[in-house]
């Protein structure tokens, strides 16, 4: 239990700073308002890079959310279990979105964009259009997926003491935060989207991080949820 616990924790302080390059690493490259920007995104390093760490990021977060769970099933079984359950669907979902955008679509349709005939292309952009539009539609299910995840935990480690109180409002945060993002992104007005980009740089690392620390001090007394 000990090892597997601060085994979690270290994946949850890895997560923290994958959610920091996650936010920092779209500043050096140009922001995409044509169909020929989003071709040109296959020989960006950094948004390349971006989308490998976002790879490993999501391991790391749901190894993290894992060690929460454990920690949480002795005292909270029913946030535990739906908690995990959510975040395993958040992981699953991000993790198909992003393996489609490394391989189809830049690792193979848009490179081949540039040199294939007019026939192809059309073809191609026809491909690179639906995985947008699937993108979406994934994107969405995987918010849905991390609200619930994140209302379960912070609702089990509420009546908590000491450091897992500041974790559970921290995760309970992310609520609002998540509701604003879906809001913006799918037919609502702009400004919750422009809140939520101000506040996320700073709440989900410095969740993770301190969610990191709390499961590495539980792993000492995994039997009470207290500080």
């Amino acid at each position: 239990m000990k090892g597997f616990l601060q085994f979690a924790a270290i994946g949850a302080m890895l997560s923290a700073v994958t959610t920091f390059l996650l936010w920092l690493l779209p500043k050096f490259y140009p922001e995409i308002s044509t169909f020929d920007d989003q071709v040109a995104l296959h020989t960006n390093g950094f948004y390349l890079g971006r989308l490998w760490i976002n790879f490993i990021h999501i391991f790391f977060a749901v190894t993290g959310y894992a060690g929460v769970a454990v920690i949480l099933f002795r005292e909270k079984p029913g946030f535990a279990l739906l908690g995990l359950i959510a975040f395993l669907g958040w992981g699953f979902t991000e993790l198909l979105g992003v393996s489609g955008l490394i391989w189809a679509v830049n690792g193979t349709w848009r490179s081949a964009y540039s040199t294939a005939d007019e026939a192809t292309q059309a073809v191609l952009s026809q491909l690179i259009e639906s995985f947008t539009s699937q993108w979406v539609a994934w994107y969405f299910l995987l918010l849905v997926f991390f609200l619930i995840g994140t209302l379960c935990y912070g609702l089990g480690l509420w009546r908590s003491a000491g450091l897992a109180q500041w974790v559970s409002i921290l995760l309970l945060l992310a609520v609002p935060l998540t509701i604003f993002i879906m809001i913006s992104g799918y037919g609502g007005p702009a400004w919750p989207g422009l809140v939520a980009s101000w506040v996320y740089p700073a709440l989900q690392p410095l969740s993770r991080l301190m969610l990191g620390w709390w499961i590495w001090r539980m792993s000492y007394q995994p039997s009470r949820l207290h500080g």
